[in-house]
């Protein structure tokens, strides 16, 4: 497991699978490198998949501060200088595509291809007060109250009803580990903080942008709004799926992401 150390002695933990193109994989809000556990070996056949571990979650330190998208962008900056990569695929999820609109918004160069899923421009309301939620409910480290509504919040229920056996397996991935608490607050407080509107028109390179029609955390009109504001940008809609559709429908995710990267080669 390759380690970096960056501002401030914060040692972040990644993984590099595979030969190829590199491709930075950006996980969401308390997730490290195993959110990509139904991608990364699809991917890697074709890429190399350079697999972060945020600040604050996995393998990575927990710092008690350095927690904003713009932070976490220079982090992943770090990481894919140290590995001499001067330009790379970037994909993130939820969060993780906030870190992405901020890598390309401040190192363009880095970034040839951009991917956001289940994305968003600015703190909308209804956002604010679901996250708020979850935070305290994490800063009072009610771990198993906080895995019952994520669940809920994240998956739809037509998937909860049709796959419980599915359902228990993706929250047993998502939550056995409790992530530290320090750190999943630090996520909530730059997911809180994270605020691009007026600024993603500056983003120039191919950018596919996905969601499900029945997202709950990130609805499809947030979506929409970046979408608006990245001119030429694509959009992939997945009918039925909540915020999770790499795990709701991996099989179609990953052709959707995979022919996105085939048309636009390093």
């Amino acid at each position: 497991m390759p380690e970096l150390t960056v501002s401030k002695g914060v040692r972040l933990a990644f993984d590099v699978v595979g030969e190829g193109d590199p491709l930075l994989l950006l996980p969401g809000t308390g997730q490290g490198a195993r959110l990509w556990a139904l991608q990364v070996p699809v991917y890697s056949e074709r890429y190399r998949c350079v697999v972060l571990d945020t600040r604050g979650a996995g393998r990575s330190d927990v710092p008690n501060d350095g927690y904003s998208t713009a932070q976490m962008a220079e982090d992943a900056a770090a990481v894919l200088r140290s590995l001499g990569i001067q330009r790379a695929h970037v994909s993130g999820q939820s969060m993780g595509s906030a870190v992405a609109q901020q890598l390309a918004l401040h190192e363009p160069n880095q970034v040839a291809t951009l991917q956001l899923h289940s994305t968003w421009d600015r703190p909308y309301p209804h956002m604010v007060r679901q996250l708020r939620l979850r935070q305290e409910l994490a800063r009072r480290e009610l771990w198993d109250l906080f895995a019952m509504n994520s669940v809920l919040s994240l998956f739809t229920p037509e998937f909860a009803n049709a796959h419980p056996d599915v359902l228990a397996e993706r929250e047993a991935q998502l939550f056995a580990t409790p992530p530290a608490s320090r750190g999943l607050v630090g996520h909530y407080d730059a997911d809180l903080a994270h605020n691009t509107r007026g600024q993603l028109s500056q983003i120039k390179v191919p950018t596919l942008i996905t969601y499900g029609t029945l997202d709950l955390a990130t609805l499809p009109a947030y979506n929409q709004a970046v979408h608006e504001q990245i001119g030429g940008s694509e959009v992939h809609v997945f009918e039925g799926a909540g915020h999770l559709p790499f795990s709701e429908f991996p099989d179609e995710f990953n052709a959707v992401t995979l022919d996105f990267l085939a048309r636009h080669p390093l």
